[in-house]
């Protein structure tokens, strides 16, 4: 689903609208589609009588799961766009649009957000995590967004988490954490745990239809004491704690901010994950590791293109 927000200088959204993307019917409908979500949120604007001045004209921000050229402006890699590899997405937004355009990593435009508006305000060092369908992340080191030189930097999700007889990831890769800290891994936990005679009450319906078992599902039975549901979450910590205490045990990060669908049930898995980071970060007290819940929701990626629009203008 593409997202589009219309924000002022100070942060504040002041119009919003959602458009399919409907990646499956090719390059050109998602280009147009894009469009129109600003052209939507460009129509809100002039029937609420908004007076914009020139921020009409300033550059339009567009965040894109994968890895990209941000200076060039393509599409270089993208699980979420097969077939994408080497796309202008700019220069065709651009031409669709007719005003300047920049493309970011979406995990990387969420820190950004996180750190405008967020759980990172004021933080100079962190690492953004989503977690969603896949794992993503986004760098902040003194204070600017950390792409590296090829801009994979903060890929997450690809942090190897099993040497050996891994989950195969979209990546190409085995044993990958996007296999194991991700909405897909909660189920696949909850299904795993029902064959062994774990009582749960999603037991019935895993039996009659096991693709109805999803995240928001098993997040109510965990809060609702479901010895499967919330052993899921236990497994899920396992794998995140893993990942957190390599990154702090390399980077000396101190701060990790979590967000994406799965962090909306934080309270469920964050105990746990603490402790197992403390396991295995070495050198650092772990009291002087913060890991605290985004604040922005599923608006941190587009307050972060926002962000960066409004910077480049």
């Amino acid at each position: 689903m593409i997202k589009s927000l219309a924000v002022d200088d100070a942060g504040r959204i002041i119009a919003r609208a959602s458009r399919p993307t409907e990646v499956h019917a090719g390059q050109d409908r998602v280009v147009r589609n894009l469009a129109a979500a600003v052209e939507d949120v460009t129509r809100q604007l002039e029937q609420a009588g908004a007076v914009m001045g020139d921020t009409m004209t300033k550059s339009i921000g567009v965040g894109v799961p994968g890895v990209l050229n941000v200076e060039k402006g393509l599409v270089v890699a993208s699980p979420n766009f097969p077939r994408w590899e080497g796309f202008p997405l700019r220069a065709r937004l651009e031409a669709a649009i007719g005003r300047p355009v920049l493309i970011e990593n979406d995990a990387n435009a969420a820190a950004v957000g996180e750190q405008w508006q967020g759980a990172a305000v004021g933080l100079k060092d962190f690492l953004f995590i989503t977690l969603g369908t896949g794992v993503g992340g986004g760098i902040v080191l003194d204070g600017r967004l950390w792409r590296g030189p090829g801009g994979r930097a903060g890929e997450f999700g690809h942090v190897k988490v099993m040497a050996e007889g891994g989950e195969p990831c979209g990546c190409g890769s085995r044993g990958c954490l996007e296999r194991y800290a991700n909405a897909s891994a909660l189920e696949r936990y909850v299904l795993d745990a029902l064959p062994g005679g774990t009582k749960s009450d999603l037991q019935r319906l895993a039996y009659d239809r096991p693709d109805a078992v999803d995240p928001a599902m098993i997040a109510q039975a965990a809060q609702a004491g479901d010895a499967a549901a919330r052993a899921a979450y236990q497994r899920f910590a396992v794998y995140l704690g893993l990942g957190i205490a390599n990154v702090v045990n390399l980077l000396d990060l101190r701060h990790f901010i979590l967000g994406g669908g799965v962090s909306e049930s934080f309270d469920l898995f964050a105990p746990r994950l603490r402790d197992e980071a403390a396991a295995r970060i070495y050198g650092v007290a772990i009291d002087e590791i913060h890991i605290l819940k985004a604040r922005c929701g599923n608006e941190a990626g587009a307050l972060g293109m926002a962000y960066l629009a409004l910077e480049k203008s």
